[in-house]
C-alpha cells in the first residue's frame, strides 16, 4: 500500500501540537496509535520523494514534527501515554524515534537552564521564578527518563539476545539498536551517518569501561552485530565505511590502548568482509577510497585508518588483487603527500 508520507507528518504534528487535548484519555490513545503506525515511522524514517514533495520539503515536514512532539507538554503526554497503555508490539524503530525525543528534549533542558542561570546572575528574574522554572525543567528531565526507560524496554530482549551471541556487552547492543531504524528504513545515503555515530557510541564505551568486554575484541562477532543493527545485505556496504575512517576518530580518547585494539578488530572485519564481497562491490569499495584520498589532497592533509597497499596478500588475496588494479592511481595520488609526509599518519590493522 502507497503511502502519502506529507499528509501522514502532517497529522502527526498537528496530533503532537494539539496543547488543548493532552489531558484526555483519548488524547494519549491517538499518541500511542501515532507512533506504533508503520505509516507514520515510513514517512518518518524513509520518506517517499517524489516531484511535488522533494528531499528539502521531507527534511522540513519530518523537523518540525520532531520539534513538536519534542516539547515539553507534549513529552509529558507521551510519557503518560506509555504508562497507561505500555510498549507492547511497538518496534525498535519506534525506540529509536523515542530515544531522538529523549536527545533534543535533553538538549533543550540544557540550554534553557543556561539561560535561566544567565536570566538570575543578571536580575533579570527573581530568586521564585528561577525555582519555578527549574521545577518545571526537573519535571520535563523525569518524563525524559520515563521514555527513555520505555525505549530501553523494547529492544531489551532482542538486546540480550546480540550481546550473548556477539561478545559485546548488553547495554551497548541496547544502544545500537535504539540508534538505527530497523534495516528497512535504511539506505546507503544513510547508512554513513547511523555507522559514525554507532562507531563513536562504541570508541567512547570502550574508553570508559574496557572490562565490560567479556571477550578479546579479536573474538566479538562483528558479522553478526552489523548484519543484525544494519541488516545482511549491507555489511559491505558497513565495512567501505569502517575503512574510510579517519584516524582522528580515536585520537580524544584517553584510554587509547583499548580503543585502538578494538579498531584494530574492526579493521580486520572490514577487510576480511571486502575481501568474500562480490569484485563489484570491491571495486566501488575502491573508488570511494580514491575520492576520499582526492578530498584529503585538496586539504594538504592525509588521514587514513589503513593504506590498502600494505594489506595481507594471503590473508586478503581477493581484496589485494583489487587494489592492483587500481594501484597507480593510489601511488599516484600518495607520491603528491611525499614533500609533507609529517601529516601522512595511516593507521594499520594489527596482525
Amino acid at each position: 500500500m502507497s503511502r502519502n508520507d506529507q499528509k501522514t507528518l502532517n497529522r502527526a504534528a498537528t496530533l503532537f501540537d494539539s496543547a488543548s487535548e493532552m489531558g484526555s484519555g483519548s488524547f494519549r490513545r491517538r499518541l500511542i496509535q501515532t507512533i506504533t503506525d508503520q505509516e507514520f515511522i515510513g514517512a518518518l524514517f524513509k520518506p517517499i520523494v517524489t516531484k511535488d514533495y522533494g528531499k528539502e520539503e521531507a527534511a522540513a515536514k519530518i523537523t518540525q514534527v520532531y520539534d513538536v512532539a519534542s516539547r515539553r507538554k507534549t513529552i509529558h503526554a507521551i510519557a503518560e501515554a506509555l504508562n497507561d497503555y505500555g510498549y507492547g508490539g511497538m518496534t525498535r524503530t519506534t525506540a529509536v524515534f523515542l530515544v531522538t525525543l529523549v536527545n533534543l528534549g535533553m538538549a533543550t533542558i540544557d540550554a534553557k537552564a543556561t539561560e535561566i542561570g544567565r536570566q538570575k546572575d543578571h536580575s533579570e528574574i527573581n530568586g521564585r521564578e528561577f525555582d519555578r522554572q527549574m521545577e518545571r525543567l526537573d519535571d520535563y528531565q523525569d518524563d525524559l527518563r520515563d521514555i527513555l526507560k520505555v525505549a530501553k524496554k523494547i529492544v531489551k530482549s532482542k538486546a540480550r539476545d546480540l550481546s550473548e551471541n556477539t561478545g559485546l556487552p548488553r547495554e551497548l547492543c541496547a544502544s545500537a539498536l535504539f540508534t538505527v531504524p530497523g534495516p528497512e528504513f535504511l539506505d546507503q545515503y544513510k547508512i554513513g551517518f547511523y555507522l559514525k555515530t554507532l562507531l563513536g557510541n562504541l570508541y567512547g564505551f570502550v574508553d570508559m569501561d574496557p572490562d565490560a568486554f567479556e571477550t578479546d575484541f579479536d573474538d566479538v562477532n562483528w558479522k553478526l552485530f552489523f548484519g543484525v543493527v544494519f541488516g545482511k545485505t549491507r555489511l559491505p556496504d558497513v565495512a567501505s565505511l569502517i575503512l574510510l575512517e579517519g584516524a582522528e576518530s580515536i585520537d580524544r580518547y584517553k584510554n587509547r590502548h583499548d580503543v585502538k585494539n578494538c579498531w584494530d578488530s574492526l579493521t580486520t572485519f572490514a577487510l576480511k568482509t571486502l575481501d568474500r564481497a562480490p569484485e563489484s562491490i570491491r571495486d566501488q569499495m575502491i573508488e570511494l577510497y580514491l575520492k576520499r584520498l582526492n578530498r584529503m589532497l585538496a586539504n594538504h592533509s592525509i588521514d587514513l585508518r589503513i593504506d590498502l597497499r600494505d594489506i595481507d596478500n594471503f590473508r586478503f588475496e581477493n581484496l589485494v588483487e583489487t587494489v592492483d588494479k587500481y594501484r597507480s592511481k593510489i601511488d599516484k595520488i600518495m607520491d603528491l603527500f611525499r614533500g609533507s609526509s609529517k601529516n601522512n599518519r595511516p593507521m594499520v590493522a594489527s596482525d
